[in-house]
């Protein structure tokens, strides 16, 4: 990550600390929250130590070593949403985000239809809104849903860089469309809304400067940016590392296609911060609306290496997840193009390590939620869960197949497709077992 943006009280105090594996950087008290199962103390640098919570088989250590509960959610979801055939709301096309309200509504992004629907607790459809178009009240690309306190929706756009507000039952209740810097496309990403009303988002990115990019790997930073409550203003709160990339020129064009196991940049906002982090290194920090860093929590481990044979399945995921994606488009695909992506898939540059980890969430109480990395997309994923002062919680297992969307306190939604690509969403409760 650059470090030419730690403006905060500690970004002079990174220490090693081959002892316990995590070091937790911090400019408050160190307080480790009522949540946290390890002892911390701080060293004469101000620097908190975390003692080693001896995570799922990171290192070796004794039988009486301190250990995280594991969190699982039961066998069978309370709720499941979408269905195989048929018409109606319940037959999603592409479920892009899902958030559940207080009453227990869940109201769900359909990006294909660039649609939001409502379904109540009992899994009935109660709304539908938005659709395809340019107008205050309709979507180019939904992609993120989201509540605010009170349970006002926000759903956004990041094509167009638009934001709307809706009430739990339906009703537009305002919202703005974002104007791209000079220069700049409006592609936007929604990190999460600070302070209950100011969106977090990515800026825009420079078709020109990607023409004018040299063939082959890129890794350019990319802005995060505060975006006042109209939406009129935005602010700089970082500069990141973006994502991975490997740069082409076919026939005086350009075309970008993302590296295999490739590094990125993980953002999440809820209350009062923003959390960053480089997929390069285990490493995740906490900044206040100013940009200064409040807390820095990192993991000393070896990166886990990747084969021949799991580049080669994953050539054939990604190949098969972009013909499927062409599909759920509609209309016909020429072959030629499908061909080509195929090609830039199979050629294309691959890493061989993991990333350090593979996302980045807020649940509900404000824990920091870090998702392990894993060759199988598919398996069953392991998340680590801190405190907002970086200190160890415990470790959440996922079910396979399911992509988190939102960490609540006794429940998870998630996403699943099938081998049909028939797309559902599940919601379970916890299971949270005892320190063992």
């Amino acid at each position: 990550m650059d470090t030419s943006r730690r403006t905060g009280p500690t970004a002079a105090a990174l220490l090693a600390c081959a002892a316990t594996g995590l070091l937790l950087a911090c400019g408050g008290s160190g307080d480790a929250g009522s949540g946290a199962t390890t002892a911390s103390r701080r060293d004469s640098a101000g620097v908190t130590l975390v003692g080693d919570p001896v995570l799922f088989g990171l290192r070796d250590a004794p039988s009486s070593a301190p250990r995280l509960p594991e969190w699982t959610v039961a066998d069978t979801p309370d709720l499941t949403l979408g269905k195989a055939e048929g018409g109606g709301p319940e037959v999603f096309g592409r479920v892009t985000d899902a958030v559940r309200l207080a009453d227990g509504t869940v109201v769900v992004a359909d990006g294909q239809a660039d649609e939001l629907r409502a379904f109540g607790a009992d899994g009935r459809h109660l709304w539908s809104r938005g659709g395809k178009g340019g107008g205050p009240q309709e979507f180019r690309s939904l992609q993120d849903v989201a509540a605010l306190p009170g349970d006002t929706i926000v759903a956004w756009d990041p094509m167009a860089a638009h934001l709307a507000l809706l009430t739990p039952d339906g009703t537009f209740a305002g919202g703005y469309t974002a104007h791209a810097a000079s220069g700049t496309m409006s592609f936007s990403l929604l990190y999460g809304i600070l302070d209950g009303r100011r969106a977090v988002t990515s800026g825009g990115f420079s078709p020109q400067a990607m023409m004018e990019a040299e063939a082959g790997v890129h890794r350019d930073t990319t802005a995060v940016l505060v975006r006042s409550a109209d939406g009129s203003a935005a602010d700089t709160l970082a500069m990141v590392p973006g994502r991975e990339t490997e740069i082409s020129h076919p026939n005086g064009g350009f075309q970008s296609n993302a590296v295999l196991f490739g590094r990125a940049s993980h953002m999440a906002a809820a209350g009062d911060r923003v959390y960053v982090g480089d997929d390069d290194r285990w490493e995740i920090e906490a900044l206040d609306p100013a940009g200064n860093v409040l807390v820095r929590v990192r993991m000393d481990r070896e990166p886990r290496r990747v084969s021949d044979d799991e580049i080669a399945g994953e050539r054939k995921r990604r190949i098969a997840d972009m013909k499927r994606e062409l599909g759920q488009m509609g209309g016909a695909v020429p072959a030629r193009f499908v061909d080509q992506m195929t090609e830039r898939i199979e050629k294309g540059t691959a890493r061989h390590t993991l990333p350090a980890f593979a996302d980045l969430k807020v649940g509900a109480s404000g824990d920091v939620w870090v998702k392990e990395s894993a060759v199988d997309p598919d398996g069953p994923r392991r998340w680590i869960v801190l405190t907002p002062d970086g200190s160890l919680v415990a470790v959440a297992n996922v079910p396979a197949g399911a992509d988190v969307l939102q960490v609540g306190q006794d429940f998870l939604l998630g996403r699943t497709e099938d081998d049909l690509g028939v797309q559902r969403v599940l919601l379970y409760r916890w299971v949270k077992s005892e320190d063992t």
